[in-house]
């Protein structure tokens, strides 16, 4: 344990705002886009071996004015994938196109203009039409607003308001709420909850659901069965109450009072995760600002009491969770002001272990995740620092959670998202800049898409897929594993090569196959 090699430096000296970790050039690896807010320009370092190698800076564009987010999409629908940013000075939103999957941009093309920040946060077909659309918070100018993909080619309507008067709104998603086959969009302001519903598939959003009204300080909402009744339920974190959650009482956009998860009040951070095996998904929070501790879930949205995992951190920042050293149950990493540690799930029923220092040096991380970042089947780490605008990732040397030394990325904030905006199988990438208020995105345009086999054994159709997947392969399949792209264990199933994935979210997905013989294989799903 804590075995740590030199850092690596990709690259440096420039004031980076924004990250985005994309399959570029589809060759089975994660290449670096980054919005540069200093230079004002967007960059790409490709991964050269797989191992977090990089190769030199690639400008995608000199001139863009103080970029601040950046996420990904298929904007076109030829399969590769696209960047999209926004520009804090110039008000708008702007995609660039990954020619031929290479990781060759094309010029800016502006998908529409805002007036006051933009902040993307989620992508999807609103209208029913099949193309990917895009959902903004404008979170200084108190509105929500969409983007109607028009020919799966990067033309995009001017934006269409959702819903003004959202004062300091902080996230927009894109739920079907109400269980009628289309997208709505959940969101928030100082002092509420709602939703707006989507009519008739059509992208018209005209009818606005309040589900609370003194909800003050809602950060963050998740959307996960909590009491195992077949359906999604709100969950929120609060800087008021801390975790809460509202039952989906049938399906059709109707919730029951808010449920407070007690003990989690003074919270800095949640996840959700099945910490002790028993198939639903319990809490675990920063309790203070010192301890971490988990409240089990009886199936039924029930939580217990506290259960007490740590409690001599320095000022816990934030925790994240997944399998980290292969064992088949979800472990925890956290950060505190002087070290980022891991804790191993002894038992899968949530005994954990002493701490495993990843890095004892003082980074102050306000943002981590659990990712196989270089396509070895096992979790590695990326955090990220907003004040001291530094990004690092730790790689998992051998899947049992032996972590390499830091490997300094970059600087920024570590902020992105990514989504196949045109349809052609691959993500793309979205960004949006704050000052000057654009919203960009990038194609990627490989050859072969989403489904590149990363061993040659396997085959996973069809893909994208909504609601079952086959494998083909030659030998009996033993195992089958699916992660989503957080690092958690979402799918787990053995001794079939039919797998029904039409309970997860929509989203990319990582698929572990093992066969009869031993084989492994790695793949890139994308769940419709």
């Amino acid at each position: 344990m804590g075995t740590f090699g030199t850092r690596q430096i990709i690259q440096s000296d420039f004031g980076l705002q924004s990250i985005a970790a994309i399959d570029v050039d589809i060759d089975g690896d994660w290449d670096i886009v980054t919005a540069d807010a200093s230079s004002d320009m967007l960059i790409l370092n490709k991964n050269l071996d797989g191992l977090g190698d990089f190769g030199p800076e690639i400008i995608i564009d000199p001139l863009y004015d103080i970029p601040i987010r950046i996420i990904s999409a298929d904007i076109n629908g030829d399969g590769y994938v696209d960047v999209i940013s926004n520009s804090a000075i110039d008000q708008s939103v702007d995609w660039y196109e990954n020619l031929e999957g290479s990781g060759n941009f094309g010029r800016r093309k502006t998908i529409a203009g805002l007036t006051s920040g933009p902040w993307i946060t989620d992508t999807g077909d609103l209208d029913g039409d099949g193309l990917k659309d895009i959902v903004c918070a404008a979170h200084s100018g108190d509105k929500i607003v969409w983007f109607k993909n028009l020919n799966n080619e990067g033309l995009f309507t001017s934006p269409q308001i959702i819903g003004y008067h959202q004062e300091s709104t902080t996230f927009a998603k894109m739920l079907d709420i109400d269980s009628d086959g289309d997208l709505d969009i959940l969101s928030n302001t100082n002092s509420t909850l709602k939703w707006f519903e989507n009519s008739n598939n059509e992208g018209l959003f005209e009818i606005e659901h309040i589900l609370e009204s003194d909800n003050l300080g809602v950060l963050a909402a998740s959307w996960e069965d909590i009491n195992n009744d077949g359906l999604n339920d709100l969950i929120t974190f609060s800087t008021n109450y801390g975790v809460a959650w509202y039952e989906n009482t049938n399906g059709n956009g109707t919730f029951g009072t808010r449920n407070e998860v007690n003990g989690t009040g003074i919270s800095t951070f949640y996840t959700l995760v099945d910490i002790d095996g028993d198939g639903d998904l319990d809490i675990v929070v920063c309790a203070s600002v010192n301890k971490i501790a988990w409240f089990e879930n009886d199936g039924n949205g029930n939580f217990g009491t506290e259960n007490i995992l740590v409690t001599d951190l320095s000022y816990v920042r934030r925790i994240s969770s997944g399998d980290v050293d292969n064992d088949g149950d979800n472990d925890i990493v956290a950060t505190d002001n002087n070290k980022i540690v891991w804790y191993q799930n002894l038992d899968g029923l949530g005994t954990f272990g002493s701490e495993n220092i990843i890095d004892d040096i003082n980074i102050g991380a306000d943002h981590i995740v659990l990712v196989d970042f270089d396509d070895d089947a096992d979790l590695d780490l990326l955090i990220s620092n907003w004040s001291s605008q530094n990004i690092y990732w730790y790689r998992n040397l051998d899947g049992q959670g032996d972590f390499s030394d830091r490997v300094y990325i970059g600087m920024g904030s570590n902020t992105f998202d990514v989504d196949d905006i045109d349809n052609d199988g691959d993500l793309d990438v979205i960004a949006p800049a704050f000052i000057t208020n654009r919203i960009t995105w990038f194609e990627n345009t490989g050859s072969l898409g989403i489904s590149q086999n990363l061993n040659d054994d396997f085959i996973i159709y069809p893909n994208p897929s909504e609601k079952n997947i086959f494998i083909k392969s030659r030998f009996e399949i033993i195992e089958v594993n699916i992660w989503n792209n957080l690092g958690q264990l979402v799918l787990s199933n053995k001794n079939s090569s039919k797998i029904d994935i039409s309970t997860l979210n929509k989203g990319l997905y990582f698929v572990k196959i093992i066969d009869g013989i031993g084989n492994v294989g790695i793949k890139k799903l994308i769940k419709e």
